[in-house]
């Protein structure tokens, strides 16, 4: 077996860093590993955002007040009903974030953004993978022992092609009038869902999965172009820049020690959150 300096010679890349465990997506639920494994998970984000399966997307989601099994979950929970932004089961989307990236900063979860997913190759005689990635200072390496996705369409091995159950592309409405109420339809390909404050009213337009953002976007217009009489005054202030995808619940085995635990399979972000949290994958933060 090569020794870290042998890869960084023949190379030219940084000496490998040793993590026990790499987790792919700052989703809800990879922020739920950080916060369990404290210093011995890694997370990894290709973009600058925190939770785009429920924030990119526009998704409040459902059923928030369903308790969750967590500390971490539970103080989250109490920190959002604090400062507001979650009350009668309804979860203020645009303040989320914020609060996740303070909780970052403070409790020293351990992100890294802007960081692309090269390759992951198996070191048998290791016991381990090494993971090249790509950031702002080039190419890097990350020797691990359990790798963790979480993101939606399993970015670290997509050929292994998620099944999707359902997809919705999504927009924010608004009306001038602060007191209109919400479009209420009587069809199954579209939904109007209230987030906590009286102007976040969301569209959800189902989507076949297959649709890429052309086909969606054109799908989006065209429905709004022939919109029901519902909307009345409401217009469309805002399109979501991440698809809203629902698959079923992980994990699932990506190989040895290597899983998907998808953070989008659950009901709203604190429940996500709360998976990631009581995740235990064999002992992985032993």
């Amino acid at each position: 077996m090569k020794s870290s300096m042998d890869v960084k010679e023949r190379s030219g890349l940084p000496q490998i860093e040793t993590v026990p465990v790499l987790v792919i997506g700052a989703t809800l639920a990879g922020l739920g590993l950080a916060a369990a494994g404290k210093e011995r998970a890694l997370v990894v984000e290709r973009t600058s955002g925190v939770g785009r399966e429920y924030l990119g997307c526009f998704h409040p989601g459902e059923r928030l007040e369903e308790p969750t099994s967590s500390e971490a979950a539970g103080v989250l929970r109490e920190e959002l009903t604090r400062r507001n932004l979650l009350s009668e089961n309804r979860l203020h989307l645009g303040a989320l974030a914020p609060v996740l990236f303070n909780r970052i900063r403070r409790d020293g979860w351990r992100v890294r953004f802007l960081t692309e997913i090269i390759g992951i190759e198996r070191e048998a005689e290791a016991d381990a993978y090494t993971v090249t990635l790509f950031d702002a200072s080039g190419l890097r390496q990350i020797r691990t022992s359990f790798i963790v996705d979480t993101t939606s369409l399993c970015v670290s091995s997509p050929a292994s092609k998620p099944a999707i159950r359902s997809k919705k592309l999504n927009a924010m409405l608004h009306n001038a009038d602060p007191s209109a109420n919400a479009p209420v339809l009587n069809e199954g390909g579209a939904e109007v869902v209230q987030g906590r404050f009286p102007g976040e009213v969301i569209l959800k337009l189902n989507l076949d999965p297959g649709d890429d953002w052309p086909s969606a976007r054109d799908k989006l217009h065209r429905y709004w172009a022939d919109r029901p009489a519902a909307f009345g005054s409401w217009t469309m202030a805002l399109v979501a820049d991440a698809f809203e995808t629902f698959t079923e619940k992980g994990p699932f085995s990506l190989g040895d020690r290597w899983v998907w635990l998808p953070s989008c399979a659950y009901a709203n972000a604190l429940q996500a959150f709360d998976a990631g949290t009581v995740f235990d994958g064999g002992g992985i933060f032993a």
